[in-house]
């Protein structure tokens, strides 16, 4: 989910920012709990007064099958609704801290305001916690993403498609609004040739690709695509959802176009510490997934 870019944060905004980032850092969940008035104060670099208030704007609003009313979802997942729930007034993001340890988080970011964002942001989260406990192909976010080998091959991709220059067609199409190519625009579009062979070697033109293909990454992960249908589909009456197989509604984040089976990235577990068993029962759930979802075919 994109996020706006908000100016000279308010102080609130800051303090509270700074609280959330140190419990995601600190992997804390609830029930446990925090540091010393005095020492948190320190560690986040605001006076005790700020730190105060800042857990005041932080709002629990209790368990998960108490702010969403879903009675079949809680009933197939029961421990999903034993999942806190904390709402940020100052961000757009939701995010789930946590994921399958008991104890985990759902952050739901409140700023938007509009009808429906807390159902959405609650059912996306709620989806990555069912693929962590079913094996399911997991989220992820933009910010993390360079951490999974997979993204450096979306880069790759991005960087080939900047260094391929438009055609001659497409270049009076989109520059000039022409289906006809005439000796301005021919003469126009080598100029853009050079222009464009001298920028894609730029330090920033790479940043932007980098920034791009963090994006694309996160959009095609399997976990993230499988969410934004589930909040797509929500308002979808039975007969409706029969239709259209979930699969057609992964969707690039707001773009209008379906994402092909074979572009999704399955996000590789990390495992746990006992052994790789557990790794390697999760990418095969998760293959085991994606295979299925091959072969679904809408109901007429």
């Amino acid at each position: 989910m994109s996020t706006p870019i908000i100016n000279n944060p308010p102080r609130f905004q800051t303090q509270v920012r700074l609280l959330l980032d140190y419990i995601d850092r600190e992997g804390l969940k609830a029930g446990d709990r925090l540091d010393s008035e005095r020492d948190l104060a320190k560690i986040l670099g605001i006076s005790r007064p700020s730190l105060r208030e800042a857990i005041q704007v932080l709002q629990v609003q209790g368990r998960s099958d108490r702010v969403l009313v879903h009675p079949e979802l809680f009933s197939n997942y029961p421990e999903l609704g034993d999942i806190h729930t904390i709402t940020d007034p100052y961000d757009f993001r939701s995010s789930l801290v946590g994921g399958a340890d008991p104890g985990a988080i759902i952050r739901l970011g409140t700023a938007g305001g509009l009808p429906g964002d807390n159902v959405k942001g609650m059912l996306h989260e709620l989806q990555h916690g069912i693929q962590f406990r079913e094996g399911f192909g997991r989220g992820g976010s933009k910010t993390m993403a360079f951490t999974d080998p997979q993204a450096f091959k979306v880069l790759k991709e991005v960087r080939a498609r900047i260094a391929q220059p438009s055609s001659i067609e497409d270049f009076a199409k989109q520059a000039w609004q022409s289906d006809v190519v005439t000796p301005e625009i021919a003469k126009n579009y080598k100029e853009y040739l050079a222009f464009h062979k001298k920028g894609i070697r730029s330090k920033d033109i790479d940043l932007e690709a980098q920034k791009s293909a963090a994006l694309e990454y996160y959009n095609r992960l399997l976990g993230e695509a499988e969410a934004r249908a589930v909040e797509s589909r929500r308002t979808w009456t039975p007969e409706e959802r029969l239709q259209v197989i979930p699969s057609q509604s992964y969707r690039m984040n707001a773009d209008t176009d379906v994402i092909p089976l074979e572009k999704l990235i399955v996000k590789r577990s990390k495992g746990s510490s006992k052994s790789g068993e557990v790794k390697a029962q999760r990418e095969t759930s998760s293959r085991k997934q994606l295979n299925r979802l091959k072969s679904l075919k809408p109901r007429t």
